[in-house]
């Protein structure tokens, strides 16, 4: 059984919520959670990460996020969802010049009991809550992240590079000429387990630490969501804060 709750708040500095969210049961038994965070100033990224949402939206309803007869193909169809709300986005772009830069984050998982299905464009991230532990189940697809793989700088000057929040993966915008590749991983989930989706603008307000004492603090995922919201506008709110919170 899955308890599940999301929430998004403009925050406190910005004019507008750039981020958007998904939370859907699938005819399977299944849930889809999704969060995608704007990029490219006002209007632009709304358009980038409302559009990213519907279309696996109607994948979902249309029964083509299903893979309850073979889990197998999970990440097979998020990927090819993925690589259609790559292009839609883009087509979107490029039919609107003042918008041309525009594209999105993209964290999804597919829930199914005790497994979870995941999907990463971007820098929102995924994390599990076990057993008082809390672990960060995506990789941030940053420049900073991809200079810190290739050894150019140190883990102790990744938290204050300048381009720790540019992008080197989005949907609708190539980077650098490179085709989109999301990265896939799964978890398996035990009773108990909380499963949070977010935008960086709770992981940019709020520790870790912080994180998983708000997790481990309440019983449903609502109240969890909640607080881990009011924890972001309470260190400042400087960005739009989504937050989806699953519990096993």
């Amino acid at each position: 059984m899955l308890d599940c709750f999301g929430i998004s708040d403009v925050g406190k500095v910005r004019g507008n919520n750039e981020d958007a969210w998904l939370l859907q049961p699938l005819a399977t038994g299944q849930w889809l959670l999704l969060v995608a965070d704007g990029v490219g100033g006002r209007d632009a990224g709304e358009v980038a990460s409302r559009t990213t949402v519907a279309v696996f939206e109607q994948l979902a309803s249309a029964g083509k996020l299903d893979p309850a007869s073979d889990p197998a193909l999970a990440p097979l169809l998020l990927g090819m969802a993925a690589q259609k709300a790559h292009v839609t986005v883009a087509s979107e772009a490029a039919l609107a010049g003042q918008q041309a830069a525009m594209s999105c984050t993209l964290s999804v998982a597919l829930i199914s009991d005790a497994r979870a299905d995941l999907l990463q464009v971007g820098d929102s991230r995924i994390y599990r809550w076990h057993a008082d532990d809390l672990q960060q189940l995506t990789k941030d697809q940053t420049v900073a992240m991809q200079l810190l793989h290739d050894g150019r700088i140190s883990p102790a000057q990744l938290a204050t590079h300048p381009d720790r929040n540019t992008l080197s993966q989005s949907i609708g915008l190539e980077a650098s000429g490179a085709p989109l590749t999301p990265v896939h991983c799964e978890s398996l989930l035990a009773a108990g387990d909380r499963l949070l989706l977010c935008s960086d603008g709770l992981t940019d307000m709020v520790p870790d630490t912080t994180i998983a004492t708000l997790l481990a603090a309440h019983d449903t995922a609502q109240a969890a969501a909640r607080a881990l919201l009011q924890a972001a506008l309470d260190a400042g709110g400087k960005d739009n804060v989504t937050v989806l919170v699953a519990k096993v």
